[in-house]
C-alpha cells in the first residue's frame, strides 16, 4: 500500500487550507511568508514568530484536551492540530530558505 488513504487525504486538506489561508494573509504578495516576516519589524525573526505561533497552538491543544468546553471560538482539537502541522511545515520552509 502507498500509505494510509486517511493520512493522504489530510495532506490534501492541509494543502487546500494553506492555499486559502495564504491568500488571506499574504494577499497579492509574491512572498508566501510575508506575514511571518512582519515579526521582524518588532525585532523577532520569522522563524521565532512561527515557533511562537506553534507554542500558542500547543497550549490550545493542551487546554482543549483537558476540557473541550474551553473552546470558545469553534476551533476544535483537530483544527488546532492541523494548524500546528501546517506551522511545522512552514518552519521547515523558512529553515531551508535560511540555509540557501
Amino acid at each position: 500500500m502507498a500509505g494510509s488513504p486517511e493520512y493522504l487525504k489530510l495532506l490534501d486538506d492541509m494543502r487546500d487550507l494553506h492555499i486559502r489561508k495564504n491568500a488571506g494573509y499574504a494577499g497579492h504578495s509574491t512572498d508566501p511568508w510575508c506575514n511571518f516576516r512582519q515579526c521582524e519589524a518588532f525585532g523577532i525573526s520569522a522563524v521565532d514568530g512561527v515557533i511562537t505561533r506553534m507554542s500558542d497552538k500547543w497550549s490550545r491543544v493542551q487546554s482543549l484536551w483537558k476540557d473541550k468546553d474551553n473552546d470558545q471560538v469553534g476551533e476544535s482539537v483537530e483544527d488546532t492540530l492541523m494548524d500546528l502541522a501546517a506551522y511545522s511545515l512552514i518552519l521547515v520552509c523558512l529553515l531551508r530558505e535560511s540555509d540557501d
